[in-house]
């Protein structure tokens, strides 16, 4: 069983990653399960996520690390279905996430894969890259850097928004 913990800003497209990949896995006859989180009680992202036929949770009211022990219910409760692949959407503000939930999880339970995917969009990722800009304040740049350095992989969502020469730059400079 793998568990992919998924990060990055709010409407960079996580949601969207996951149904994505959710879809390519079923269609290859693997098995998925979805945890969505939210700093509020009500999800969207449960509700768009309930069209891909996986097992799904969420935890409300606080990040994953916020809510150690909730996920790790959920992770639990889930992991009894058996799937083979389990996504969990962490909240867009969330931050060391490597310290506060994976180490953790890999250390309670050596047998799931654990690994950490960031979701950036490709027109800000592109204008740090090149520019050193942000169009975030200071105060946000912290968590959307931290965010990439922990990241084990990171997915460049909106590519279609920048020009031809500019995906060209952007895939020589990652």
């Amino acid at each position: 069983m793998r568990l992919i913990l998924v990060g990055g800003f709010l409407g960079v497209g996580k949601t969207t990653s996951i149904a994505a990949a959710i879809h390519y896995l079923q269609s290859r006859g693997q098995s998925t399960a979805v945890i969505t989180n939210d700093q509020g009680s009500s999800l969207v992202d449960t509700a768009f996520l309930q069209q891909t036929n996986s097992n799904i949770a969420q935890i409300t009211n606080g990040c994953f690390c916020c809510n150690y022990n909730q996920l790790d219910a959920v992770l639990q409760e889930i992991g009894k279905t058996n799937p083979d692949y389990i996504f969990a959407e962490a909240v867009g503000s969330c931050t060391d996430m490597v310290a506060t939930v994976v180490k953790p999880l890999q250390q309670q339970y050596a047998k799931l894969h654990t690994s950490f995917t960031v979701v950036a969009d490709a027109v800000v990722l592109l204008r740090k890259l090149l520019e050193g800009n942000f169009f975030f304040r200071k105060e946000v740049q912290y968590i959307w850097q931290k965010q990439l350095q922990e990241a084990d992989i990171i997915v460049v969502s909106k590519l279609d928004l920048l020009p031809p020469t500019s995906q060209q730059t952007l895939q020589q400079l990652m």
